[in-house]
């Protein structure tokens, strides 16, 4: 509990200032340990914005370090009446000779004529077998319209789909194989309906495969007209039958857009770290922001082997991808179209070639290990950003315990001095009663 003070009662001063002021200048070191504890926070925010910073850059470099994730592909059909067709990375690069001999049917089967949905189809079992599995359903005298047949079948929910068409003689009941191709053909049974008229049933369409020759030699069947496979990574969507050309080459234009991207994210991380180790930054001055933009800097200007003989090699610049001489980077889309004509391969080591003993590998790569020795965040070998964050919380750490150290002494200085000055006021105060008593006789 604080002492009593009387504040200058007894002596005219203003002790209640005089002890503020005394431990306003007691507190100037807390203030420069806060100052201090407030730029490492500072500090730290930083380090946080450039882990995030590298993590994004890392993620785009793994984006581009297989020829699956890096490369992409466009199909181009000659005849696109016949056929459309979508590449993939796995698409492989050339021009092929592709004839659809019959395209792919739905097996479908149609009643005889009726004059009413209502109409009586007779009671009892009605079966149809897809695919070795026979499935039955049974209708209720009273209930055995050719509308309550319909609704039976499609709730049997067994690969047949049944509807009503109205062709202008009258209504029939039409069953259709949810899937195209010869395993999907099926039969029906009416024998086990009776009390009304049953449902002769004819074959309207007859399930058929689809079937293709690539290159006058390599026969391909499929059960849809969607046809997976017969090129890798390539789907072909079946329009008519006939022969055409699909030519599969490189698309610069995606490639473009990855790069572009990568470019940016790149551009964002070089701007950032300037800002935080120009003066006044967060991180003004540390070795390790320069250890980042040097590091990416040297990655991005390095040369990468295109083939057995080392003398065989590569840059980024080649393809398009440069840096000015404040380290911004762009990217060349004509010159990167060029590069991946005249020698898609040399492009695609130059990001995706894997790590050997002597080589890093291809940039990507080499980007992806490197911004990990920055972020890695876990384990025995902690990335440096990691690390001096360790630092500047143990720095924090200790700053904290010498606030609360000299918050303390502040406290016990602030009371031992109002102790004081209360003691010194009602001394005062009792000298001055006496000298009235003595003044008084």
């Amino acid at each position: 509990m604080s002492a009593i003070s009387f504040s200058g009662v007894a002596s005219g001063l203003d002790t209640a200032k005089i002890v503020q002021e005394l431990v306003a200048l007691r507190r100037r070191p807390i203030q420069r340990y806060e100052q201090e504890k407030s730029g490492l926070d500072r500090s730290l925010r930083a380090l946080d914005d450039l882990n995030t910073a590298l993590e994004k850059l890392r993620g785009l470099a793994e984006g581009l370090d297989s020829e699956g994730e890096f490369s992409s592909r466009a199909a181009r059909v000659g005849n696109e009446d016949l056929m459309a067709a979508t590449a993939d990375s796995a698409s492989p690069v050339g021009t092929f000779r592709v004839t659809v001999d019959q395209l792919a049917q739905t097996h479908r089967t149609i009643s005889q004529a009726y004059t009413s949905v209502n109409d009586d189809v007779g009671a009892g079992d009605f079966s149809f077998t897809l695919g070795g599995e026979t499935t039955t359903v049974t209708l209720e005298a009273g209930a055995s319209s050719l509308s309550d047949l319909k609704l039976a079948i499609n709730e049997a929910d067994a690969g047949v789909t049944a509807s009503v068409v109205n062709d202008g003689s009258g209504y029939r009941l039409m069953v259709s194989a949810d899937e195209s191709g010869v395993a999907n053909q099926f039969t029906v049974d009416t024998s086990g309906l009776g009390g009304g008229t049953a449902p002769a049933f004819t074959v309207s369409t007859t399930g058929a495969d689809a079937l293709l020759t690539i290159d006058d030699s390599i026969t391909v069947t499929s059960p849809d007209n969607s046809v997976e496979g017969a090129l890798e990574g390539t789907v072909l969507d079946l329009k008519s039958v006939g022969t055409t050309e699909i030519t599969i080459e490189g698309d610069t234009t995606a490639l473009a857009e990855k790069l572009q991207e990568f470019v940016n994210t790149y551009n964002e991380l070089k701007d950032l770290a300037e800002a935080q180790s120009a003066q006044g930054g967060a991180l003004q001055g540390s070795s390790l922001v320069r250890s980042v933009r040097s590091t990416l800097s040297r990655i991005m200007t390095t040369s990468v082997s295109t083939g057995p003989n080392d003398g065989e090699r590569i840059v980024a610049a080649n393809v398009g991808l440069s840096l000015d001489r404040n380290g911004t980077m762009s990217l060349d889309e004509a010159k990167l179209s060029s590069a991946v004509e005249a020698d898609y391969g040399a492009v695609l080591d130059l990001f995706t070639q894997s790590p050997t003993e002597t080589s890093g590998g291809g940039i990507a790569f080499q980007l992806g290990d490197t911004i990990e020795s920055f972020t890695r965040g876990t384990g025995d070998s902690r990335g440096l950003i990691a690390l001096r964050t360790d630092s500047i919380n143990s720095e924090i750490s200790r700053i904290e315990d010498r606030i609360e150290r000299e918050e303390r002494s502040v406290d016990l200085y602030e009371s031992t001095l109002t102790r004081k000055f209360t003691a010194m006021e009602m001394t005062i105060s009792r000298l001055q009663q006496q000298q009235g008593f003595f003044g008084g006789l």
